[in-house]
């Protein structure tokens, strides 16, 4: 990847976290190229339209993904200074669409944040470190396994985002 700043990282970052939701890698890849081709910025994006979002994003399915991606721009634009967040709890909290997998993967990965969040690989993945074999998708113990991910898992961000 060329050199971005932080900011330009974290927008990428986010793209591609929307477009992976519930599709292929393999299916992402020619829809982020030409995205980010189109919209290299946040500022880019907060430019378009509703129909050229909706046109871009034709094919990939689950269309209100993009034009959150659309309203939050505007948002990141007009509200925020054009700046990004740089915490999971104030992704989720400004920016439209971000969850918490979506929110700790741009904080981990853009901003080098010690923030790392559950999801059923990551429970496989500690499940069979620690060797635990019941109950693993309850709550107590996903709990336990944030726990662990902040705790002895994700000592740089780095980290965290290569578990995610």
């Amino acid at each position: 990847m060329r050199n971005l700043t932080p900011q330009q990282h974290a927008y990428a970052v986010w793209v591609s976290e929307i477009m992976c939701q519930q599709t292929q890698v393999a299916t992402v890849i020619d829809y982020y190229t030409r995205w980010m081709t189109k919209w290299p910025t946040v500022a880019a994006l907060s430019q378009a339209t509703e129909d050229e979002v909706q046109q871009m994003w034709a094919g990939l399915g689950y269309y209100s993904r993009g034009q959150r991606l659309l309203k939050a721009a505007k948002h990141v634009m007009n509200q925020l200074g054009g700046q990004l967040p740089q915490t999971r709890d104030a992704l989720q909290k400004h920016i439209c669409g971000v969850g918490k997998y979506s929110a700790s993967a741009i904080a981990s990965v853009a901003f080098g944040q010690r923030v790392g969040v559950v999801d059923g690989n990551v429970e496989r993945v500690l499940s069979r470190l620690r060797m635990i074999t019941n109950m693993i998708h309850s709550k107590p113990v996903n709990q336990v396994w944030e726990t662990l991910l902040h705790n002895e898992v994700c000592v740089t961000g780095s980290l965290c985002a290569v578990v995610m």
